[in-house]
């Protein structure tokens, strides 16, 4: 069983985080919701995204586990996607991640997204994720431009 990792009182958080600006982000989703709340702040084309760190996002080696960051990326990479480029569906075609630093249960995880290319079909972006001044992860997406409703 995972240990359970240095409590925090969620309102004052949250108080914190409303006054630099961070509102909780209202479309993310069912799997948003389940792993959220996801944090916005910034206007469209130029947003970061935040989520509290807690113990279900932990491993048991006392760490976030990786797909979970892989996880947050992807979204933050589609949600830049879809407010930079078109709102339309897309699927990940590739997404290649690269592990640089461990994030902890309580710290504050930031995402960004930078779209590269754009293709009739197909969408070339940067994403990082970064605990302060720390960067924790880099990714690079290609994501597939779909012209009808996902199946």
């Amino acid at each position: 069983m995972c240990p359970i990792f240095g409590e925090e009182s969620l309102d004052s958080r949250f108080q914190e985080l409303r006054q630099q600006g961070w509102e909780i982000y209202q479309e993310g989703g069912p799997y948003v919701d389940m792993i959220g709340p996801l944090w916005v702040r910034g206007d469209i084309g130029q947003r970061e995204y935040g989520l509290i760190i807690d113990r279900r996002h932990m491993n048991c080696n006392g760490v976030v586990h990786g797909g979970m960051l892989v996880s947050i990326i992807d979204q933050v990479i589609s949600l830049v996607i879809r407010e930079n480029v078109q709102d339309v569906p897309m699927a990940t075609a590739s997404l290649n991640t690269h592990f640089i630093d461990a994030v902890h249960d309580g710290d504050f995880l930031m995402a960004s997204g930078v779209v590269q290319r754009r293709t009739r079909s197909l969408v070339f972006a940067h994403g990082e994720l970064h605990v302060g001044d720390r960067l924790c992860l880099s990714a690079e997406a290609i994501m597939k431009l779909r012209s009808g409703p996902m199946t």
